[in-house]
């Protein structure tokens, strides 16, 4: 089955009051969404100042900061490579002109491209698939517009309740704002 019909399975099963399994990767996707619901035990053992929050949009887009922000929680002193030498993702991210890379590949060791440092060849191209990955990303298979409305729906009142326990904006458009669109 494809994802939008094991998530309108899920959502079904959460609307009738069906028993999902939890513990299933494939049956559990919507659940596994509940990020408040996953959070509130923490907040509920633990003071506020010892949890740290952060979203993978973050790491994504300023991950060296992002790094600097984990060290300052811990207490640690702040040490963070160079964005170009870290990846926290070993496999290339997927973007647009993926199907480019062999053809580029053999024109690039054609000019010599083997006789780099391989340290260095492995920074460079790193470096050139993230900024690929995010100025020509790859077309996700679209979610159906009523999939997307009923998760939309399901996810607000979590949403709202994360919100109000990380006391933070979420990084994503308020669900309420997405419906709209």
């Amino acid at each position: 089955r494809t994802f939008a019909e094991a998530v309108t399975d899920q959502l079904d099963a959460l609307e009738s009051g069906r028993e999902l399994d939890l513990y299933s990767e494939t049956d559990s996707y919507v659940v596994r969404g509940n990020y408040a619901w996953l959070l509130r035990e923490w907040y509920a053992r633990y003071d506020a100042d010892r949890i740290l929050v952060l979203f993978n949009d973050d790491l994504d887009r300023e991950t060296v900061d992002t790094i600097a922000r984990v060290q300052r929680f811990l207490g640690v002193d702040v040490q963070v490579p160079d964005e170009a030498e870290f990846r926290f993702n070993a496999t290339p991210p997927p973007h647009a002109l993926s199907s480019w890379r062999k053809p580029v590949a053999r024109a690039l060791r054609r000019a010599g491209w083997d006789r780099v440092n391989p340290e260095r060849r492995e920074k460079i191209s790193s470096g050139i698939e993230r900024v690929l990955a995010r100025v020509a990303p790859t077309t996700r298979a679209s979610i159906p517009a009523d999939v997307t409305t009923r998760l939309r729906r399901y996810y607000e009142r979590d949403g709202a309740m994360l919100t109000e326990l990380i006391g933070a904006r979420l990084p994503w458009p308020a669900i309420t704002e997405a419906a709209r669109d």
